[in-house]
């Protein structure tokens, strides 16, 4: 029906936003490695803002936990 499949399409990007994000964190972690030479000089450096995202989101408890590939639809 089409409220199963909009339920599971809920789900699952519910699923791939709780994976972006995690991957996310790990760019930022890795790119937080890399230094770069004389940066206090540069007249603008933007300032990255953690809390720019609502975390009550990315803790969803009824967050899709299947394997997208065994979807129905």
């Amino acid at each position: 029906s089409v409220v199963q499949t909009n339920a599971a399409t809920a789900e699952e990007s519910a699923a791939a936003s709780e994976e972006l994000s995690g991957q996310s964190n790990m760019l930022k972690e890795l790119i937080s490695e890399f230094k770069l030479r004389d940066t206090e000089n540069l007249p603008y450096q933007k300032q990255y803002n953690g809390d720019f995202y609502d975390s009550s989101i990315l803790n969803n408890s009824n967050a899709f936990t299947g394997n997208i590939v065994d979807s129905k639809y």
